[in-house]
């Protein structure tokens, strides 16, 4: 596996979504996420954890592209809500930049949710722990990055994280992510997402 995504873009364009590249890779994948977990001297071992807490991190401003560069303000306001008399969910958000290495590798492990745009920050959800899910929320018109050629909505990285195995991915719009039937769907989403891991 020379890249993530062989010969083809990111995702920019509408050709990379005619093939897979990663189709059959889990397990390789896995033992990659785990090599490098190993390097920075932590234990890659721990599946999520079906007990509560179940903690759902979002990554906060992680594109500078105008179309992917969120604060999720809308969302953790609906989680907040939603669970606010639930003890047994955690929402944390971070801007992972201002994080160390180890840090950002240590809250995608310590997620039983990853929230992310698509794009190179979304890549940190492939150290999720085994049986964790990624949220990933792309621009499902043409961004503004996409001028000329690219016309097509962009699922950055699509064929890496859909092709994990070890991990749930789901792809949610950017356009309509603050409407509020978008935010009732991304809270009913969360909501089976923690039903599934609890009986992991």
């Amino acid at each position: 596996m020379l890249t993530d995504h062989g010969l083809k873009t990111h995702g920019w364009d509408k050709s990379d979504y005619e093939s897979t590249h990663n189709i059959g890779r889990g397990r390789v994948m896995y033992e990659f996420r785990n090599f490098m977990i190993r390097n920075l001297g932590m234990d890659p071992s721990p599946p999520v954890s079906s007990d509560p807490p179940y903690k759902v991190v979002f990554s906060l401003l992680s594109s500078k592209d105008p179309d992917r560069h969120t604060d999720f303000h809308a969302q953790i306001e609906a989680l907040e809500s939603a669970f606010a008399e639930d003890s047994k969910v955690i929402v944390e958000a971070y801007r992972f930049k201002d994080l160390t290495l180890e840090q950002e590798v240590q809250k995608a492990m310590d997620a039983s949710i990853f929230v992310t745009a698509c794009g190179g920050g979304a890549m940190t959800s492939m150290f999720l722990p085994k049986g964790g899910s990624a949220i990933v929320y792309y621009p499902e018109r043409p961004t503004s990055r996409q001028t000329g050629k690219h016309k097509h909505p962009a699922r950055l990285d699509w064929d890496y994280l859909n092709n994990m195995g070890y991990a749930r991915v789901h792809w949610l719009p950017t356009t309509s992510m603050d409407e509020r039937n978008q935010l009732s769907a991304f809270v009913q989403l969360i909501q089976n997402e923690i039903e599934t891991i609890s009986h992991h």
